[in-house]
């Protein structure tokens, strides 16, 4: 498994196919932290961030990425909704000044808006940053969007690897490994098969839309 530096990185999988393990373990990792972990409850979430960084403005600026208030910092772990709590473990990941920046399930607990908002931050971290990305989710409508390589893992194993382009438009192997075909392509696929009309590999869907002016 060969993580693609300063590239945004996607590890998925079905549910127990080992993912998690499989990545924290590539990047020897096994004691990355889980901010809901009791020690953490009676601590503000500056002491918290605290432990990636000393630096107020780091600190800030993690918090604006993620679109929460300054005034968060003063409030305990404990009073924070699980939304907030998600935005929080991001928010801790990008105080640290690794050059590799780890992100598990980022998107879960978060509406449609915050993640959008979490594409810009990861694209901000690749172009402006040049830091390698790694994600680990389930959402491949989501993932599709942004991605620069795909990892699947079925079983603890790798199984299959490679731009996002390779990976999402190999159905026959996504199926195989009950990994989610991205609707944008099942809609290209349908629209082959019913109007004879290719439109393209797209993975933004306003680029889509422009395309089925232009064809169809």
């Amino acid at each position: 498994m060969e993580i693609k530096k300063k590239q945004i990185n996607v590890v998925l999988g079905p549910s127990g196919s080992g993912k998690k393990e499989l990545i924290l373990k590539e990047l020897k990792l096994e004691n990355y932290p889980d901010l809901y972990e009791e020690k953490y409850m009676d601590k503000t979430l500056d002491e918290v961030l605290s432990e990636k960084t000393k630096h107020k403005k780091k600190k800030e600026e993690a918090l604006q990425m993620i679109h929460l208030s300054l005034d968060a910092l003063t409030k305990k772990m404990t009073e924070f909704s699980l939304g907030e709590m998600k935005k929080i473990s991001i928010a801790y990941t990008l105080c640290g000044r690794e050059s590799t920046y780890v992100f598990l399930y980022p998107d879960v607990g978060l509406d449609a808006k915050s993640k959008n908002s979490l594409i810009k931050v990861f694209r901000l971290l690749k172009t402006r940053y040049h830091k390698t990305i790694v994600i680990v989710s389930t959402d491949t409508n989501w993932v599709h969007q942004f991605a620069d390589f795909v990892f699947v893992v079925y079983n603890r194993n790798v199984v299959l690897e490679g731009s996002t382009y390779d990976v999402f438009c190999n159905t026959r192997n996504c199926k195989k490994y009950q990994i989610e075909i991205p609707k944008i392509i099942e809609f290209e696929k349908m629209v082959l098969k019913k109007k004879r009309k290719k439109i393209g590999y797209r993975n933004d869907i306003k680029d889509l839309i422009k395309d089925i002016y232009r064809h169809i």
